[in-house]
């Protein structure tokens, strides 16, 4: 899955709202002990929270998936280990690339955990965000308002193909 975690106001009360979508598709190119490529697109039209009134909002505002209804991010330097990971034995590697989302695209370093199964990798990690540098307006209404500052979080499976 791909998702968010965010802080918002809900009628008063404080609470992490958070949103997830296993519609994904990613490309990882790894040559030896050198990872050479990471591509990752997620389809954000289909995030679903445990509000389907916040779903339907994000559609036009805030994320606007209406508008903009694809994040990538796109590894822009390779990645050297210090020797090809064998089954199971889990790394931690700080991948750094270009995070596009709501039509903006900037840097981000993202630490990482990576572990190879036999058939497929496992990758997960998360990534803070600032709305604003993506220009992104929080939603405020009078029942509502969430945070300039939230969380990209993942767990993706990349197989062979």
């Amino acid at each position: 899955f791909v998702g968010y975690d965010i802080e918002e106001t809900l009628r008063g009360t404080d609470i992490t709202a958070t949103g997830t979508t296993g519609d994904y598709t990613g490309q990882l190119v790894i040559a030896g002990s050198s990872v050479e490529s990471l591509t990752l697109t997620v389809d954000l039209t289909t995030l679903q929270s445990d509000e389907s009134r916040r779903d339907d909002a994000i559609r036009h505002d805030g994320l606007e998936t209406d508008s903009f209804p694809n994040a990538t991010f796109t590894m822009v330097e390779p990645v050297q280990l210090s020797a090809t990971p064998s089954i199971d034995e889990e790394i931690e590697v700080e991948v750094t690339g270009d995070l596009t989302l709501h039509g903006v695209t900037r840097a981000v370093t993202v630490a990482t955990k990576a572990r190879w199964n036999g058939e497929t990798i496992d990758i997960s990690g998360d990534i803070p965000i600032t709305l604003a540098d993506y220009d992104i307006t929080p939603p405020s209404r009078d029942f509502v308002s969430v945070r300039d500052e939230g969380t990209i979080v993942f767990v993706v499976q990349l197989s062979r193909g």
